[in-house]
């Protein structure tokens, strides 16, 4: 982890624990959990913030279900929602009706000639 990553860590961690002063949150984070990844110490540090019966940050060193929720659904991914013909979203049920493909670089999904639709918008100004 970079030191933003810590930083944002230990102030997210006082945030919800307010009793445990930033500044030795900031400390442990980098005396014990510096070699960890961000995404899992970001959660393992709120799952214990966030726990009764969690009195210190350094409960987050034993094995326990924080680091368990730390790697849950990590091999799953979330898929691109955008149709890659006409870029909006369409529900299981609904194909594409674009015949073409958008340019990547095209403003106006649906439109095939984009010089003449640009140019129209600008006979209307």
């Amino acid at each position: 982890m970079n030191e933003t990553e810590r930083d944002r860590i230990a102030a997210a961690t006082n945030a919800l624990r307010p009793d445990w002063p930033l500044r030795s949150i900031r400390t442990f984070i980098d005396d014990n959990l510096r070699a960890r990844g961000y995404r899992d110490t970001a959660i393992a540090m709120a799952y214990i913030a966030c726990d009764p019966e969690t009195k210190t940050p350094k409960r987050v060193l034993e094995a326990g279900p924080w680091w368990t929720a730390a790697t849950t659904n990590r091999a799953t991914s979330t898929p691109d929602p955008f149709c890659r013909r006409c870029r909006f979203v369409h529900g299981p049920d609904q194909p594409c009706e674009q015949l073409e493909p958008v340019p990547p670089d095209a403003d106006t999904p649906g439109v095939t000639d984009y010089a003449a639709a640009r140019a129209a918008l600008k006979e209307t100004e």
